[in-house]
């Protein structure tokens, strides 16, 4: 659905540990193969597809009260929007691993990572 692309994203810590809590459980529950790579599983042992992650995405938004039209895309641009809100140079999220190399650097700004930002979920654990 989205190209067969990997993402990556800045975890907080907080939240990386919360993801491992989940690997361990999953596992010890049978819900996961131990050979099965896929921090989310989806039907009959394969990855989630896009569709069901973004009806997962719907159904979270539903939950949280957000009643204007949201998906996964919706994701990316919060993050940087919380980046921003954060003060976070935007050369630095430029600079930060897009969809496809190079998709989204501007050739007039430098795109020479001066600090790694901080997730913006780390706010959320406080």
């Amino acid at each position: 659905m989205w190209g067969n692309k990997d993402r990556y994203v800045i975890l907080s810590p907080h939240l990386l540990e919360l993801l491992r809590d989940w690997w361990r459980v999953a596992r010890k529950k049978g819900w996961m193969h131990p050979s099965q790579p896929w921090l989310f599983p989806g039907y009959r042992g394969q990855h989630m597809s896009g569709r069901q992650l973004h009806r997962l995405v719907r159904l979270a938004a539903a939950r949280a009260g957000i009643t204007k039209r949201v998906g996964v895309h919706t994701l990316r641009h919060s993050f940087a929007t919380h980046l921003l809100e954060q003060k976070t140079d935007i050369r630095v999220i430029q600079s930060l691993p897009p969809r496809r190399r190079g998709c989204c650097s501007d050739t007039r700004s430098s795109t020479r990572r001066r600090s790694t930002p901080a997730s913006p979920s780390v706010r959320l654990a406080r």
